[in-house]
């Protein structure tokens, strides 16, 4: 999987330039929605705190591309998810999120 908005400790963006999986950085798990990382406060993830920030994929997109060398496979699929941080404070019970999951295949 890439994120595509991945800030590395740096402060850097590895995955920036799309798929150039040289200098891309590739994770193994990911996430519809997320809360622990929002919560700044030291033990809070422990439930004394609310998050301040709520993580949300904002674009789900799997990408598989034909391998013109092989007749009849395809190269290794990669899932791109780009997320979104959404404050608590403009979060109401009506609230919605748009979405998109999109399927590449070329």
């Amino acid at each position: 999987m890439l994120i595509t908005n991945f800030v590395d400790s740096k402060g850097k963006f590895p995955n920036a330039d799309g798929l150039d999986f040289d200098n891309s950085r590739l994770v193994h798990r990911f996430f519809i929605s997320e809360t622990i990382s929002g919560i700044n406060t030291l033990g809070g993830y422990l439930g004394n705190a609310p998050p301040n920030v709520i993580r949300i994929a904002k674009s789900v997109k799997l990408r598989v591309q034909e391998d013109t060398a092989t007749a009849e496979q395809i190269k290794r699929p990669v899932l791109l998810i780009t997320y979104e941080e959404v404050p608590v404070s403009y979060i109401t019970q009506g609230s919605t999120s748009d979405v998109s999951f999109l399927v590449d295949y070329y």
